[in-house]
């Protein structure tokens, strides 16, 4: 015996039936979108229009921007939306000679490198080989393959190290600060004692210990400006109240009215 479906229930089943329908298709609809808008991004992001075409570069003159960026992975060509500036500028840290740099983006098609580079101040001579070294202590290469103008030369205690690495010993770091803002004639450093001294020009400076270097320098060369005897040993261990041991019959310079 067939038993009748209740008119109502068919009509319930046909209006799930066409909700879920509906309700599939929707999916469907999004699903496209969704899909039209990930191309859609990856086209754009992909696009020649937004590819790196120009890395301008500011302040480098021994850094080798461009190859060091290539070792990084960025070349010219890359989706600019993809390019990552912070990897960016730690592949340009790996130069001894890059002391800060900043990489941005610059719509449509550029990469901006602005490097601030270390300058070669100093010589740290070693039997192992002479380093020209910047003033944080930082190994830049051997001396004889830079051409530098060094305002002097620090006689290490030990050896410096290869380039990239930083010169570790406090009376050496000294005597580079020292030469950092010495401005005269090419002074050599040597450690005496626990103390630093200078050679210079026919006169024998006692440095002291490693403070106030830069102070110190310039005491030494307002010193010098006053004409000392050649062969006069000078203290700046006080560089305010430096002090003039004369060669033997030397007689003090002459002092000029303002």
């Amino acid at each position: 015996m067939n038993q009748s479906v209740d008119p109502r229930i068919q009509e319930r089943r046909r209006k799930v039936q066409a909700n879920r329908s509906r309700s599939s298709a929707r999916r469907l609809v999004w699903l496209l979108a969704f899909v039209a808008a990930v191309a859609g991004g990856a086209w754009i992001v992909q696009s020649p229009a937004l590819a790196v075409k120009e890395i301008a570069i500011d302040g480098a003159t021994r850094t080798p921007v461009e190859r060091l960026l290539a070792v990084g992975g960025l070349e010219r060509g890359d989706p600019l939306l993809l390019v990552d500036a912070v990897a960016a500028e730690e592949s340009l840290r790996t130069s001894p000679w890059v002391a800060d740099v900043a990489v941005s983006k610059v719509f449509p098609n550029t990469i901006e490198v602005i490097v601030l580079e270390r300058r070669a101040t100093a010589i740290v001579e070693h039997r192992s080989g002479d380093v020209a070294v910047a003033v944080d202590g930082t190994i830049l290469g051997a001396a004889t393959d830079l051409d530098i103008s060094p305002s002097g030369k620090v006689l290490a205690s030990a050896a410096p190290g290869v380039v990239g690495d930083v010169i570790t010993d406090p009376l050496d770091r000294a005597g580079i600060r020292f030469l950092s803002a010495w401005q005269g004639p090419f002074a050599v450093i040597s450690q005496t004692d626990g103390e630093l001294w200078a050679e210079l020009d026919g006169y024998t400076v006692r440095l002291g210990g490693p403070t106030e270097m830069e102070q110190k320098a310039r005491s030494l060369d307002a010193v010098l400006l006053e004409g000392q005897p050649t062969g006069s040993m000078i203290n700046v261990i006080a560089p305010t109240r430096p002090t003039v041991l004369l060669p033997e019959g030397a007689t003090t310079p002459p002092t000029t009215d303002p």
